[in-house]
């Protein structure tokens, strides 16, 4: 049973739960934090029951549009027992708005098998950080992971683009492609675990991100995986420090259906035209230079 213990945050056992989710595990920092829980409505703290026994804790704060995870532990001796996935579902189910959350690297693949989208986000005291985030109403088959071997991005690269050949194309130029995304930024997209699409971001300068390549199976089309993947994109770019993303496109004065749709994709996802570029690449491939700003509020 997964019910509320705010009132209960004086019991000794709650305490320990709470430290194992502090870095250091420190009784006395739950201690506060259980204090300045407390004395704000906004922020509450959910327990796993079973048999009157309290085996896993949950924190967090609701916002109009979000559920944000504070603090989230199982009980050392009740692990591996699908508790903390179990709190997780159990918030998506109460709320139905997506949840948010910020980790570590010890953390970031139980968010990662709960079907949290993951990028890494600006260092905090030298630790390496990750913003986590969970859509609600998504099939839990999809997932986000931001992707750091370099042999991986060139595999997701190969096997993405090379079903893709109204998109991308010729092979030398792919495989091309698939060796410069080794030192960019990258984010895949997951169905179990099979890579479904990818995103590759070179950054230009301190503010601003360009969408270097993008590409998703056409099977997997119209289902939000494009969208998930812009919007992560969108959170690693905020997360560390750029206020810009751009991308470049064919032109719609290059008659070719494919790229229309990726015009209209990109539309849809707030980019705005900028300018053309005749002969970026040649000019029977006319380049359309599209950009975002990025809102803030996103973070």
């Amino acid at each position: 049973m997964f019910c509320d213990i705010k009132n209960r945050l004086d019991e000794a056992d709650i305490l320990k739960i709470m430290a194992l989710s502090i870095f250091g595990e420190s009784l006395e920092r739950a201690t506060e934090k259980a204090r300045i829980c407390r004395e704000h409505d906004a922020q509450y703290v959910y327990g796993w029951i079973e048999n009157d026994v309290v085996l896993g804790v949950c924190g967090f704060t609701i916002h109009s549009e979000k559920v944000e995870i504070t603090n989230i532990s199982v009980a050392k001796d009740k692990r591996k027992r699908g508790i903390g996935k179990a709190m997780i579902l159990a918030l998506l189910e109460k709320y139905k708005m997506e949840i948010e959350a910020e980790t570590d690297d010890d953390a970031v693949e139980f968010y990662r098998k709960c079907g949290f989208d993951t990028t890494t986000t600006l260092p905090k005291n030298g630790v390496r950080r990750w913003k986590c985030l969970l859509p609600f109403n998504v099939d839990a088959t999809f997932f986000i992971k931001y992707i750091e071997d370099a042999n991986e991005k060139t595999a997701i690269t190969l096997k993405i683009m090379h079903f893709l050949p109204a998109w991308f194309s010729p092979p030398e130029d792919i495989e091309k492609k698939a060796v410069t995304h080794r030192e960019y930024p990258f984010i895949a997209a997951f169905d179990n675990d099979a890579p479904i699409g990818f995103v590759a971001l070179k950054i230009h300068n301190q503010y601003t991100a360009d969408i270097f390549n993008l590409g998703v199976l056409e099977s997997y089309h119209r289902q939000g995986i494009g969208r998930r993947l812009i919007e992560a994109a969108e959170r690693y770019c905020l997360g560390n420090g750029y206020l810009y993303l751009t991308v470049k496109t064919l032109d719609s004065s290059a008659k070719y259906e494919p790229y229309k749709r990726t015009r209209a994709f990109y539309h849809k996802m707030g980019f705005i035209p900028l300018e053309v570029f005749k002969t970026f690449w040649n000019e029977e491939n006319p380049c359309l230079f599209m950009a975002k700003w990025l809102d803030n509020k996103l973070t």
